[in-house]
């Protein structure tokens, strides 16, 4: 799986209201693509609202160990500001060692983060685009100006030679991908944030990774998630 994989146990705390999350993926894919990326969100604990945290672990579920840092690297790069740091998990466990609560909170503990936000892959589509392969006419004037036949006809199509030019057929791949983003509080043990996005029109998983770690960095950020 080319990015993040849904696992069935929870990585740090319990995650609050699937169904409310499930509500969200619902809106998410069946939502046209007149906005290439798509973003929704919901705070289940409104005392924690606006909480601004500035310490964050960042762990994105996956099988592939490359994927996983190359995602978790991009995020943490739109997280980190003045007064925010943010560290990718994958750079600080070692990479047989288990996505789970208790790894995590070893982790956690290391680096005294106050947040862990949790990225996982709902669902993935990669649709083959065709382009190119169409056919010009090009239409050139012979130099003795009598084109196809024994006799001048200036004016006419017959002083013009014709060929047909014809492009290339290229095959290029277009992703959608769905992910859930869950925010927890350490101090609370909870999942009090969820954030739902997708996007769709990229041609390779970087482009991918690079328009949704923009797109759920900022979000956070206007949501008052983290500083």
């Amino acid at each position: 799986m080319f990015l993040m994989r849904l696992y069935p146990h929870h990585v740090f705390g319990q995650r609050a209201n699937p169904a409310l999350v499930g509500t969200l993926l619902i809106l998410a894919l069946v939502s046209g693509c007149a906005n290439p990326t798509k973003l929704s969100s919901v705070w289940y604990d409104k005392g924690q609202r606006g909480a601004r945290f500035d310490r964050l672990l960042v762990v994105a579920v996956s099988d592939n160990t490359d994927r996983r840092l190359s995602f978790e690297s991009a995020l943490v790069s739109q997280l980190r500001g003045s007064q925010t740091e943010a560290w990718a998990s994958a750079r600080l466990m070692r990479t047989d060692t288990p996505i789970n609560e208790e790894n995590m909170r070893a982790v956690v503990s290391q680096q005294q983060a106050d947040a862990v936000i949790v990225t996982r892959l709902e669902s993935v589509e990669v649709n083959a685009v065709e382009s190119g392969g169409r056919s010009d006419v090009l239409a050139r004037e012979n130099e003795t100006g009598i084109g196809m036949t024994p006799l001048p006809r200036r004016g006419t199509v017959f002083q013009y030679d014709y060929n047909e030019k014809i492009e290339p057929v290229y095959i290029t791949a277009k992703y959608k991908a769905v992910l859930t983003t869950d925010v927890y509080s350490v101090q609370g043990g909870n999942n009090i944030y969820s954030l739902v996005s997708t996007t769709s029109g990229q041609s390779t998983v970087t482009e991918v990774i690079t328009e949704l770690s923009k797109a759920i960095g900022e979000r956070l950020r206007t949501d008052g998630v983290i500083r």
